[in-house]
């Protein structure tokens, strides 16, 4: 995965370097504060520590609770930047609207998936989007006609038959909850057995030490304890990891973008901070953090029109 990553990264700044807006020369002052999703912070504090060795007079920092926390924040106006690792919905957006007089602007810096992770001794070689649902849902909205229970229910044998399957997850100001409602579960509910894990590293931990565990999280948050499942696709027949070749292009099945949403417009520009901080992360230097930390960057093209776009801001 890191060969790919390390190819993606090189083809990327190849790339944007010819048509990269440079930044001021001049050191930037000021302070910044960005509210939004938990399972994104390891990522912006790289982004927020590089961006601050070349601004040292400049103050970031970040209040990450969740993605359901960005709307409201930029609304507001406790921030002008809030980063979500699912796409903001209709109603947050006109929320937004309502008060500012705009719609805050998407800007895409970032590619990861949510892993299904379970013990590393759990025997299972591969699940289903159908199954998956009946594990953790009590609509089963993708299909399965029963509820799966057991690992004995997912044909497991010996020890493992009789086990109950536990499933972990997070609270419900997630992103990464938000997402997985809407693309494992098709919208549905969790069921009673459901499990909430206080972080993106606790839910992927969980399975290490409850082995009658699964859980799902961010890819690039592996421990030693856990594995990942192979997941098949509705109507697919192959079992996929989520690799930065299935990502990038799209063949697992639970590909998310991860996303800054600006309090901007044309006649509501960003502060100068603000817009600087985001086309560092849009840039080749900031997109090379993406690669170094295990997740996928964004294609050329989409970086260089963003860069466009903020500059018209």
């Amino acid at each position: 995965m890191r060969t790919l990553l390390l190819l993606l990264l090189t083809v990327t700044t190849t790339l944007l370097s010819g048509g990269e807006t440079k930044a001021p020369a001049r050191a930037l002052e000021g302070e910044l504060l960005l509210v939004g999703s938990d399972s994104m912070d390891p990522l912006l504090r790289l982004w927020i520590e590089e961006f601050q060795k070349r601004h040292p007079r400049a103050r970031i920092d970040a209040i990450s609770k969740g993605s359901l926390t960005a709307p409201p924040a930029l609304a507001e106006r406790r921030t002008v930047l809030g980063p979500m690792s699912r796409p903001m919905k209709e109603a947050e957006a006109e929320g937004v609207e309502k008060v500012l007089g705009f719609r805050p602007q998407q800007f895409i810096v970032a590619y990861d998936a949510l892993a299904i992770w379970v013990h590393r001794d759990n025997p299972l070689r591969r699940l289903t989007l159908e199954q998956l649902d009946a594990i953790y849902s009590k609509t089963r909205n993708q299909g399965w006609e029963v509820p799966i229970r057991t690992w004995g229910d997912l044909g497991l044998r010996g020890a493992w038959k009789r086990r109950d399957i536990v499933p972990y997850g997070r609270d419900g100001l997630s992103g990464t909850r938000g997402f997985f409602d809407e693309h494992a579960l098709g919208k549905g509910q969790v069921n009673g057995a459901y499990q909430v894990a206080g972080d993106q590293w606790a839910v992927v931990e969980a399975p290490g030490k409850d082995p009658q565990g699964i859980s799902y999280g961010p890819v690039n948050y592996a421990e030693p304890s856990v594995r990942q499942l192979p997941l098949v696709p509705i109507y697919g027949r192959e079992g996929i990891l989520p690799t930065a070749q299935t990502i990038a292009t799209g063949r697992y099945p639970l590909t998310r973008m991860l996303s800054i949403y600006a309090a901007a417009d044309g006649a509501h520009p960003l502060p100068e901070l603000a817009r600087e901080f985001l086309r560092f992360i849009l840039s080749p230097e900031g997109q090379a953090l993406v690669a170094g930390y295990g997740s996928v960057p964004i294609a050329p093209e989409l970086a260089a029109s963003q860069v466009m776009r903020l500059e018209a801001r």
